[in-house]
């Protein structure tokens, strides 16, 4: 889990940076620019949605469920499915189950079950959730999504990016949620692209 404290504290050497995230990592970069405009020089966000669709929630909270009874590897391999793209399921499935060991060799599942309970909120109240940071931010911005994203959702990642003014949509097509781990040389083109 991230220490936001050490990170901000690690941010004031520099004048400002750059910051690129990914879901919960785009949903933090999104809460450092909103809340340290003044360190945050250009923000670029991929599969963050402003308000999680229903989908979305829904496998999240089967992953929570999963992981409240310990099974992590039930929960890798729905991950799995529900973060690639059909074609990519299509083409990869035979590895599959090796990535399911990776992902159950890495991670620890009470730590995974307190950071998708903890950090997934809707709240508007709450500070630090993208849709209260969302109007806050002052730097240029880059919102990567796709319409194959059961996760956030398009039309979500979408409204993210009419919230945070003067930003920037791009649509990644034929990926899911796992956008730069599907197509990672053109979702890094896009980010360099816009960060240049």
């Amino acid at each position: 889990m991230i220490n936001l404290e050490n990170f901000m504290y690690s941010l004031n050497f520099f004048s400002t940076v750059d910051l690129i995230g990914f879901s919960f990592g785009g949903r933090v970069a999104i809460s450092v620019a909103a809340h340290h405009p003044n360190l945050v020089n250009k923000l670029s966000v991929t599969g963050v949605p402003y308000i999680r669709p229903a989908l979305g929630t829904m496998i999240i909270n089967s992953w929570a469920q999963l992981l409240s009874s310990d099974n992590l590897r039930e929960c890798a391999w729905s991950f799995l499915i529900n973060g690639y793209s059909p074609e990519f399921i299509e083409k990869h499935h035979n590895k599959f189950s090796c990535f399911v060991d990776m992902i159950v060799e890495s991670n620890d599942p009470q730590k995974l079950y307190n950071l998708i309970t903890q950090s997934n909120t809707n709240n508007d109240e709450n500070t630090f959730s993208v849709s209260f940071c969302a109007e806050r931010i002052r730097c240029p911005t880059q919102v990567i999504g796709s319409r194959l994203d059961r996760i956030a959702g398009f039309t979500s990642v979408e409204e993210l990016a009419t919230h945070i003014p003067g930003a920037l949509l791009h649509e990644m097509s034929h990926v899911g949620h796992l956008m730069p781990f599907e197509k990672p040389g053109e979702w890094r083109r896009l980010v360099l692209s816009f960060l240049s």
